[in-house]
């Protein structure tokens, strides 16, 4: 990496400052892509937890504290989700009126404390075998995580903050963090299009039910299928892109 080249050369202060810019950045970056405002203390506990990625086994409690750290205090979990969850949007309809816009339905959430136990089990293995590559390993477990969605709110930091746990646990030389947020926030609609190699089959083939008036979600049909057996092709090759762009952007330019 590049962080070994340079401390011979740039003074430590500046080394210093910069860092501390990096890890800034990728917080603020990463909350700016789910479009959410979120408060100064959640922002300095998110930076915090960024500093300790890779040092901390996973595990459910390691997930669970996270996501109360970072999450409003009415939407801390105690535990894994118990209810149906969809990421989607308000849009106005061709008659004028307001209507939900569903890009995407988790999995049902009998099948969550299993997947995230499937998850977890996999990231050790491959913690263990050490012989896939680490940004493939960073892909399957930050793509799993976030289409199970295992969490009433934060998923989608937490999705982000475990690429950065799995390169800090698998490369001796990644010191500090890449912002790799924002190289994704300057490039949304490709990101959407990459989450979309996924969630597009699942929306194409599930049957569901939406209660508009307390947003209550009910899946009707099996298809357990798509959520277990994802490809990450797409997802490997653009998380390599977004490396490149961010040290590029970021760390050289």
């Amino acid at each position: 990496m590049l962080l070994p080249c340079l401390e011979g050369i740039i003074a430590t202060e500046i080394l210093g400052r910069s860092i501390e810019y990096l890890y800034t950045k990728e917080t603020k970056s990463s909350t700016e892509i789910e479009n959410e405002t979120i408060s100064p203390d959640k922002m300095k506990q998110f930076y915090r937890i960024l500093k300790t990625s890779g040092t901390i086994n996973l595990s459910k409690q390691r997930l669970l504290s996270i996501q109360n750290n970072i999450v409003r205090s009415k939407q801390k979990d105690t535990d894994y989700r118990n209810e149906e969850i969809y990421v989607g949007e308000i849009r106005y309809n061709w008659q004028n009126g307001l209507e939900e816009n569903i890009h995407f339905i988790g999995p049902p959430y009998q099948l969550v404390e299993s997947m995230m136990t499937g998850l977890l089990e996999m990231h050790e293995m491959m913690l263990l075998d050490n012989s896939l590559p680490a940004m493939m390993h960073a892909t399957i477990l930050a793509f799993g995580f976030v289409y199970i969605h295992p969490f009433s709110d934060g998923n989608g930091r937490i999705h982000r903050y475990l690429i950065h746990d799995v390169l800090k646990s698998r490369l001796a030389e990644y010191h500090f963090i890449i912002p790799v947020s924002a190289a994704i926030l300057q490039r949304n609609q490709e990101y959407d299009a990459v989450l979309e190699t996924i969630s597009k089959p699942i929306m194409a083939l599930i049957e569901y039910d939406l209660d508009e008036t307390d947003h209550h979600i009910t899946i009707k049909n099996d298809l357990n299928y798509l959520y277990r057996y994802p490809d990450f092709t797409e997802h490997t090759l653009f998380l390599y892109k977004m490396m490149e762009a961010s040290i590029s952007e970021d760390l050289v330019g």
